[in-house]
């Protein structure tokens, strides 16, 4: 079972996974052939003969190639687990968002299982904006599957017009020629200055998915053709047609989760008939999100009661994942509707933002217990 991953993990042999699958005669071994920019993800399977899953927590790491750690990036990648058709545990997983430019040193992927001590290393790969518009993206998946699988590859690039209007005619009676109706198929050459054996594999795979984008524009693919290597290097030069299907594909996070808010917390200290049962005892109001946060300089946030602006903090705490607007909870103190707004863009993390919360997203409302007996019969209490 071959794994045609652009992204392949193996398993404790960190040697192996930077071999790629290139000839014993090149003596100039270059990597960078993958590139991700820093603010976008790949979706990769696994196709491993073993099969993959974790016993419990796990660690993921970008490392060099000497093993040594260069950013931990726990919070930037995601899996699920499937069961393939060999019965193998298999893992979809989706990673990226860096926001750190690295420029032309490979990396790879460190995944360590903190149960047992498998640890799974990557190929290697850029994580860089450098010379980004000479690289292409593909997005490729088959009716059926999943999750779209995708993957950017570095010095790729529309060449040139490769259009075909096939002439067709026929000879009247009278000696004049009359042609068809002619349809021309519009066509884009796309070159690759290098691609190593292990690139070119795995873009004959591709090549065979039945939906294929290339950036962001559905295309069909033909005249795929891989030169020699050159020299005493590891790498080659390949070109194909990309026909327009006149289809477009917006990036979107599929395994990875949208940076948003998972809980509010409201503040305690109520009196009198307020009947607002807190979830936690603060002194303000704090939101838990579901990664590490940061704030622009413009940061601020305000409190509405009833429509009305009643108070504004621009010096919230910011703890991990936590947002802690302190000044908020003296205010909370008559009964009514209370709502939170944070403008769009200003709390991110990494490279992601969050859309904010406009007036009445989120709302708090206080008011009087009520109990009415005419709701009650005997049958509803114990006696």
């Amino acid at each position: 079972m071959i794994d045609y991953s652009f992204i392949r993990l193996v398993l404790n042999d960190f040697v192996q996974a930077k071999s790629g699958s290139n000839s014993n005669i090149p003596t100039l071994l270059y990597d960078g052939f993958i590139q991700q920019k820093l603010n976008e993800t790949f979706v990769q399977t696994t196709n491993i003969d073993a099969g993959i899953s974790f016993a419990g927590a796990i660690q993921v790491d970008l490392i060099d190639k000497c093993g040594v750690v260069v950013k931990n990036i726990d919070n930037n990648f995601y899996y699920t687990s499937f069961v393939d058709d060999n019965g193998k545990n298999q893992i979809y997983f989706e990673f990226g968002m860096i926001n750190k430019e690295f420029f032309t040193l490979p990396l790879h992927l460190k995944i360590t299982d903190l149960i047992n001590g498998n640890i799974y290393y990557s190929n290697s790969f850029l994580v860089t904006d450098y010379y980004s518009h000479l690289s292409s993206r593909f997005d490729y998946w088959n009716d059926g599957d999943v999750y779209k699988k995708s993957i950017r590859l570095t010095n790729f690039y529309y060449d040139n017009q490769a259009n075909k209007l096939d002439l067709k005619s026929y000879t009247t009676t009278f000696g004049t020629q009359t042609s068809y109706r002619q349809i021309p198929t519009y066509l884009k050459k796309y070159k690759l200055d290098s691609i190593d054996f292990f690139v070119n594999e795995r873009l004959c795979d591709l090549f065979c998915y039945e939906i294929i984008y290339l950036n962001n524009e559905r295309v069909t693919i033909s005249d795929f053709k891989s030169g020699e290597r050159k020299g005493m290097t590891n790498f080659l030069e390949a070109d194909f047609l990309a026909n327009p299907q006149g289809q477009t594909n917006s990036f979107q996070l599929q395994i990875y989760p949208l940076f948003a808010p998972t809980t509010f917390y409201l503040p305690n200290g109520y009196v009198g008939n307020q009947t607002y049962v807190q979830s936690q005892a603060t002194s303000g109001l704090y939101i838990d999100f579901n990664k590490p946060i940061f704030a622009t300089t413009s940061y601020k946030a305000d409190l509405y009661f009833n429509n009305a602006l009643v108070a504004t903090d621009n010096v919230a705490v910011i703890s991990g994942n936590r947002l802690e607007f302190n000044n908020f909870g003296s205010y909370f103190t008559s009964n009514g509707i209370y709502s939170i707004v944070i403008p769009f863009s200003t709390i991110y993390s990494g490279v992601e933002t969050w859309g904010g919360l406009d007036l009445g997203d989120y709302t708090i409302e206080i008011a009087i217990g009520e109990f009415d007996n005419t709701e009650f019969d005997n049958t509803e209490f114990l006696t």
